[in-house]
């Protein structure tokens, strides 16, 4: 299991690695394929998640989370980050208005992966696409790393020390003491590749502070740790142990997005959010 999950996330790594090292380049269009790629994975299981036993097809689901994502990346290229924070919500609220009263048993589970679909996996990957127009590629890698460095910590730091469990009715396996543990992890990476990144990016504007750098790293972990539990609410209510089997070692591909769902908008506040330049 955990020969099989680093396998696995080495190859994630390198894959996104190898996608951010030619977005630059190629104005952006990498990750934009790549956010749409993951992004379908993810409606076809949310979709098998929510529909319980009615007889519900993931390909509304697919076709409405790749249309926002394509369509706000265009929005955001063309009117600027700004703009997410306006379109993001309105979009919600106009979702959920038309899906407001499902009249069948087909509408309804549909309405509902419709609705996660856009809240849970489109706004949180255009959240990182938003931050393409002042930021290269490397930097969106970066979040990512920050984000994801807290499963990593917590992981390891659950299973040496884990004692007290997190929140047991959705995820028996997550401590108390791994959740420090990966927050803790979290600010450190964002110190350690903050520092990195602009000696070699040479950016030409000042760094953050430490300080700013160890709080941006908690919300992110906070944030990462909060959106795995809501994934691990909706598996729960399944009766799945994992998304999917996609991904050996590690599950499926909500499994890997999980964690990005409240962090990836929490990043894009930060760094180009309302009032930021």
């Amino acid at each position: 299991m955990l020969g099989s999950r680093l396998i696995s996330g080495t190859l994630l790594f390198l894959l996104v690695g190898s996608v951010a090292a030619f977005d630059d380049r190629l104005s952006g269009i990498p990750l934009l394929l790549l956010a749409m790629l993951t992004g379908g994975f993810g409606a076809v299981e949310l979709t098998r998640l929510v529909r319980g036993d009615a007889p519900v097809r993931p390909w509304l689901t697919v076709v409405t989370v790749e249309t926002v994502i394509l369509g706000l990346w265009l929005l955001v290229h063309r009117e600027g980050a700004g703009i997410l924070g306006v379109l993001g919500p309105g979009l919600l609220a106009g979702v959920a208005v038309v899906y407001a009263r499902p009249r069948s048993r087909w509408t309804r589970p549909t309405a509902w992966a419709v609705l996660l679909g856009t809240t849970l996996i489109a706004l949180p990957l255009v959240s990182l696409l938003a931050l393409q127009p002042g930021h290269s590629g490397w930097v969106i890698l970066g979040v990512v790393l920050v984000i994801k460095s807290c499963d990593i910590g917590a992981y390891f730091t659950g299973r040496q020390f884990g004692r007290r469990p997190l929140a047991p009715k959705l995820s028996p396996a997550k401590t108390w003491e791994g959740a420090v543990g990966g927050t803790v992890t979290s600010m450190g990476v964002a110190v350690g590749l903050a520092h990195l990144g602009h000696g070699l990016l040479h950016d030409p504007d000042p760094l953050p502070g430490v300080p700013s750098l160890l709080l941006g790293g908690l919300v992110l972990a906070v944030a990462g740790q909060v959106g795995d539990l809501c994934i691990s609410a909706l598996k729960r209510t399944a009766g799945a142990k994992d998304a999917s089997s996609l991904i050996p070692g590690i599950g499926g591909m909500l499994d890997v997005l999980d964690s990005l769902i409240l962090a990836a908008p929490a990043a894009w506040w930060m760094l180009e959010g309302p009032g930021r330049s």
